[in-house]
């Protein structure tokens, strides 16, 4: 199926805009890798926050689609602005079984996305802060009140056993 799809045979938008509909928004593209060392587009699709679709929106900066070619399979990542927009992207080469690149895939995380997860994050962080802040402070006050409580006693009564009281009982409450 991968050999078809980079041959264009099966390769169809609707491959980029269900990538683009299960993750929301971002870019999602195909690039063919050229013997001659450039790019092809075969798919794109960027979807932004709004909605908006831009169909084969190309990469102006081939750098990211280079590093990938270049690490052999690995996935590399580069920030990189497309139309205004910031993306986080990250790209993977497709190697042939002689291990030359035949294609490179790229998705793209709009930024504007990560800071909305940092901040959804941020705040359901803080409500649990809160949560164990009011939980911990009434419960180290319980168990310290308790403790100092019962050195009050063994102190009140080691006082009267040293003045001479020599029936005097630590009235010591423990599991």
């Amino acid at each position: 199926i991968l050999g078809a799809l980079v041959s264009r045979e099966i390769a169809k938008p609707a491959l980029v805009e269900r990538v683009n509909e299960i993750l929301k928004h971002g870019y999602s593209a195909i690039y063919l890798a050229e013997t001659s060392g450039q790019f092809s587009l075969a798919l794109a699709q960027e979807k932004l926050d709004d909605g908006t679709v831009n169909s084969n929106a190309k990469l102006t900066d081939t750098s990211l689609l280079e590093k990938a070619i270049e690490t052999k399979g690995e996935t590399v990542s580069q920030w990189i602005k497309l139309k205004d927009v910031n993306y986080a992207m990250s790209a993977k080469a497709l190697l042939n079984f002689n291990g030359q690149p035949i294609a490179v895939l790229v998705r793209g995380v709009c930024l504007n996305e990560i800071n909305s997860l940092i901040s959804q994050n941020l705040l359901f962080q803080a409500f649990l802060l809160c949560i164990v802040l009011g939980i911990s402070i009434p419960l180290a006050r319980f168990l310290a009140t308790t403790s100092i409580k019962q050195i009050h006693y063994l102190r009140d009564s080691t006082l009267k056993f040293a003045n001479g009281e020599r029936n005097v009982r630590a009235n010591i409450v423990a599991n």
